[in-house]
């Protein structure tokens, strides 16, 4: 990996420390090891017969997080150190788990084959979950942890910034690029998407951001980078020998800072709601010229897609998902900088009437607390007949228990609604239905 080699100026200081750290977020530490008689050795429990995983997600990750806080802190390195040591932990949490839960499907297959204990099978897929949600859960907390730690003008690496008021697919080629010449690559060093969607996305306006895409493909297609991406496993890019050729005698870039919409303060009036409403309304719609991108994706896929839209989009803000929140792992949640939710999101494929008011019941009576009163669903429709689903959706939002009012309907597919809580008649929550159709 492109971490190995320390490229973003590490000084021999920081090398303990980083080992400390990455050992912190090695899944194998989370297992306590089993003694062996016969040769004298501890192992892993997942080698023995008659395992049982053991996992509490939520516990270790708070120890996880809190040891990783803790030790920032008692080592009194400044936000700056922080910041560094952070950049580089990072990929490591990405991929948090992926070794162990290769193994465990490797023991899988051969169980199956065999026809062995099936009960094994069991445990080992709980435990590959129980990793899952590790995983999940300490990413969007260190993330959330880091962006709360970096300033605005943490972006200014080197001078060399990403280009303001850029208007082509060229000028966001060469922003990709330049990503490999700030970390000082060769040929077939890599950088991970979540590097990305970290430092480079957030910068971007959400035009631009809807290029990206479009960009990454352009350089793949030209043989500058290659995409990689192992299930389970980390996204990245690999730079290529012609992209090496091609940075290096090209290397300028101007300088100049995107801002970040700044948030008035935490109660998120209307005027922020709506932003995040249109910049999501403008992504789908564009998204629905772009069948290469969205055939074949799965709702957490899209997701994905729509959420990059928010990620660092306003000041003091942190956009995740699939993020733990009252009972249950909402799709998209906006905190501001001192943890409280401002927008939730939840993303469905259209199935029917029914996935219409099952959805509304998941987000009400699961993740939205008394003080959510600003959400969204987004709705994606495979259905060649897109109208017949739109002409639907104000009788479906009157029949439901918690609806109150209707508002308007914006392009005809966005619709605007009051709902109240689910124990609270008195409490109403504004939600937006938002369709976009990306047929098969």
């Amino acid at each position: 990996m492109y971490h190995a080699n320390s490229k973003i100026g590490f000084s021999s200081r920081y090398y303990e420390p980083f080992k400390i750290l990455k050992a912190k977020v090695a899944s194998k530490n989370i297992f306590k090891l089993v003694y062996n008689e016969d040769k004298n050795t501890y192992s892993f429990p997942y080698l023995y017969e008659n395992y049982k995983n053991e996992l509490e997600p939520i516990s270790i990750s708070n120890k996880i997080i809190k040891s990783i806080k803790q030790y920032l802190d008692d080592n009194l390195f400044t936000r700056e150190e922080k910041k560094l040591l952070l950049t580089e932990l990072l990929p490591y949490v990405v991929i948090f788990g992926n070794d162990t839960i290769n193994t465990l499907n490797k023991r899988i297959d051969l169980i199956r084959k065999y026809e062995e204990d099936l009960q094994m099978i069991f445990e080992y897929e709980k435990t590959i979950e129980s990793l899952k949600q590790i995983n999940n859960i300490i990413n969007n907390e260190l993330i959330s942890f880091f962006t709360s730690i970096t300033s605005e003008n943490h972006f200014q690496i080197n001078n060399q910034l990403i280009k303001k008021n850029m208007k082509s697919e060229d000028d966001i080629e060469e922003i990709i690029l330049e990503e490999f010449i700030k970390t000082n690559s060769s040929v077939n060093h890599i950088i991970m998407m979540s590097h990305f969607i970290i430092f480079v996305i957030p910068n971007l306006n959400p035009k631009e951001q809807n290029l990206f895409q479009d960009a990454a493909n352009n350089l793949i297609t030209n043989g500058f980078i290659t995409y990689e991406s192992s299930i389970p496993g980390p996204e990245c890019f690999r730079l290529t020998q012609k992209g090496y050729d091609k940075i290096y005698t090209n290397n300028s870039l101007a300088t100049s800072l995107i801002q970040k919409k700044k948030l008035p303060n935490s109660d998120f009036p209307d005027s922020i709601y709506k932003d995040v409403l249109k910049t999501l309304s403008d992504y789908g719609k564009d998204l629905e010229k772009k069948p290469k991108i969205f055939i074949g994706q799965d709702e957490e896929g899209l997701r994905d897609h729509f959420l990059t839209n928010l990620t660092g989009r306003y000041e003091k803000t942190t956009a995740t998902g699939e993020t733990f929140n009252k009972k249950g792992k909402t799709d998209i949640l906006v905190k501001d900088d001192k943890g409280n939710n401002i927008f939730i999101a939840e993303c469905k494929w259209w199935k029917g009437a029914g996935i219409f008011h099952s959805t509304i019941n998941q987000l009400f009576d699961n993740y939205i607390t008394w003080r959510d009163t600003k959400v969204a669903i987004i709705f994606f429709v495979e259905n060649k007949d897109f109208t017949s689903v739109l002409e639907q959706i104000n009788q479906e939002a009157a029949k439901h228990a918690y609806f109150v009012e209707y508002i308007s309907t914006t392009d005809n597919s966005n619709f605007s609604f009051i709902f109240r809580q689910k124990d609270d008649l008195k409490n109403k929550v504004q939600v937006e239905i938002m369709f976009f159709h990306f047929p098969s």
